[in-house]
């Protein structure tokens, strides 16, 4: 497949979008973002894999762009719920893993009351979303 194996985390961040409410600087994404920065190339590659259905970044601008002209983003947004069926959301916690959305490069992030609980979901989200069928190439 095209693209540079090496999982370079500031041309990803560069290419990030946050969506509904779920701002750059916010603690959920800080943690995020120190998390993929400690992981192994591996580990990165496993992370873009569950996020996006393959195991590559692009190669240069151009490879950021799709079919019909637009730019490709890693998408993140909180990953919300309807807790009392009420139609006000709220942010899931720890007792929830990450979802991802490979056809959109998205990931729904809980909102982790620390850094090693988003650790352990993200490991366990990543490494079950890959049993369950995508294996890295």
């Amino acid at each position: 497949m095209c693209g540079t194996s090496t999982i370079d985390v500031e041309l990803l961040k560069r290419h990030t979008k946050y969506h509904r409410g779920f701002p750059e600087d916010c603690r959920t994404a800080t943690m995020l973002w120190e998390i993929i920065g400690e992981m192994s190339n591996r580990e990165r590659q496993r992370l873009v894999r569950f996020a996006w259905g393959r195991s590559k970044l692009p190669r240069g601008k151009a490879g950021w762009i799709d079919g019909d002209g637009k730019e490709v983003f890693f998408n993140l947004s909180p990953f919300l719920i309807d807790r009392q069926g009420d139609g006000h959301l709220e942010m899931r916690g720890d007792e929830s893993l990450v979802e991802a959305h490979t056809c959109f490069f998205w990931l729904k992030m809980p909102r982790y009351s620390c850094k090693p609980v988003m650790r352990e979901r993200l490991q366990t989200s990543v490494a079950n979303g890959l049993v369950a069928g995508m294996q890295i190439a």
